[in-house]
């Protein structure tokens, strides 16, 4: 094992980081807009803990719960704790010296956070008394009716294509150009569609959203601190050395094209609402191991880090639908790590059990 060194927390550092945490915090609202994607403040928190230690990190997380107490109530305030910053207090656990490698965190840390999203989700329904689909939907109805008349009428006719005045002048500004009636029945039906959007997604970006977190929270500390020398360094695993294991990728596999078929076939909400979330899991594990064999496949073709980085974060921007399918393919039959691969391999009698997850090898050219 490396000998270890202590972080470097100099008095700078430490008020730097109470500074950078406050100001995340405050910040933190505003980072709920990318929810549906990943929870961006636990993330930064997370690698504010690399930067300063510890207590910038609570800083943080004391603020971001303030926030929400201010902007939102007691009843979401205590949603985002459960959301935001419990799970985030456990993941932060697993970077003390001595602790698992990551693929061990990350047993722990993934269900965990979507534990609590979905424990987040229960009790965002008894604080606000409905549905979260109808809150954010009445939200944003309201939001809207408070805008003057005039630009309630643009915005209307822009998303439904109608026909708008060539200028908003002070008369249509203030009275509008569509019918009382028209307009009325216009925001209703935008808010139903939203409510319906809702209703079917929200499940699934929120458990989605929150792997995505506990793997960002989880890794990007681990390597950074590994590093650096705080960890142990072979408790981190390089990118390069990431695959689904066995049995986890035949599970996603037939849960991805099950709920395909059922999502084609079934017009029930609640079984939509259950195969988008799992087809969101399923698709964030297959782009995630297609991360992985681009990094494999680009750096075995001799391109550097940084343009490697570049042109998958390209691919995941641009082809993010078609990474989730060559993941798929990756995880199943990949030379390497594939399922299809590993077990033909051990029926030839010269290949370990494909279900274990153990890196079968230290070849970085594989897939």
């Amino acid at each position: 094992m490396d000998a270890l060194k202590a972080p470097v927390r100099t008095p700078g550092r430490l008020a730097g980081g109470i500074v950078l945490g406050i100001a995340i915090g405050l910040l933190s609202p505003y980072m709920l807009a990318f929810a549906a994607l990943v929870f961006l403040a636990p993330v930064l928190t997370a690698r504010l803990y690399v930067f300063a230690g510890a207590l910038p990190a609570a800083v943080c997380c004391a603020v971001q719960i303030a926030m929400a107490y201010g902007n939102f109530g007691p009843g979401l305030a205590a949603v985002l704790a459960i959301l935001l910053v419990a799970p985030l207090a456990l993941t932060l656990r697993q970077m003390r010296p001595g602790g698992g490698a990551l693929e061990q965190c990350l047993r722990l840390t993934l269900p965990a956070w979507m534990l609590c999203a979905a424990l987040a989700l229960t009790v965002a329904q008894w604080a606000l008394g409905a549905s979260v689909a109808d809150y954010l939907a009445g939200q944003f109805r309201g939001q809207i009716e408070s805008l003057p008349v005039g630009v309630q009428d643009m915005l209307l006719s822009a998303f439904y294509g109608g026909e708008t005045p060539s200028s908003l002048n002070v008369l249509t500004f203030y009275l509008g150009f569509l019918e009382p009636a028209e307009r009325a029945l216009s925001i209703e039906s935008l808010a139903e569609g939203l409510r319906n959007t809702l209703a079917v997604q929200t499940t699934g970006w929120l458990l989605s959203a929150a792997a995505l977190t506990a793997l960002l929270t989880t890794a990007w500390p681990l390597r950074l601190l590994a590093r650096e020398g705080v960890l142990e360094k072979e408790r981190w695993r390089p990118l390069s050395r990431w695959h689904l294991p066995g049995a986890l990728a035949v599970a996603a596999a037939i849960g991805c094209v099950a709920a395909m078929i059922v999502m084609a076939v079934s017009p029930v909400s609640q079984a939509l609402s259950v195969c988008v979330a799992v087809l969101s899991l399923t698709t964030l594990a297959f782009r995630v191991q297609a991360v992985a064999s681009l990094e494999r496949r680009l750096g075995a073709a001799g391109l550097r880090s940084g343009a490697r980085a570049a042109l998958i974060a390209f691919l995941l921007l641009v082809f993010g639908e078609v990474l989730a399918y060559y993941g798929m393919a990756s995880a199943l039959f990949g030379p390497t790590y594939g399922v299809a691969t590993r077990f033909l391999a051990r029926k030839r009698g010269d290949g370990d059990d494909f279900y274990d997850g153990d890196d079968p090898g230290e070849d970085g050219s594989g897939d």
